[in-house]
């Protein structure tokens, strides 16, 4: 059975394939992507809310600074 154990540069790459894309650790909670990439479900939310709350942040200040003008 030598021939069907895995050398531990296979085993390695095979690890990596399992990667969360943020926390670059084994996913937990995989989700994939329509593009393909892997996250950990609680790594792409928390990425998520944070980017919502940037975007929240700067569409505030953009009504801020409209209002300002007129």
């Amino acid at each position: 059975m030598a021939g069907t154990s895995q050398s531990s540069e296979e085993k390695v790459e095979a690890v990596q394939f399992f990667e969360c894309n943020i926390c670059l650790e084994t996913a937990c909670n995989p989700v994939i992507t329509q593009c393909g990439h892997l996250y950990c479900w609680p790594c792409l939310y928390k990425a998520q809310q944070a980017f919502l709350s940037r975007m929240l942040l700067l569409l505030g200040s953009l009504i801020i600074f409209c209002l300002l003008l007129f």
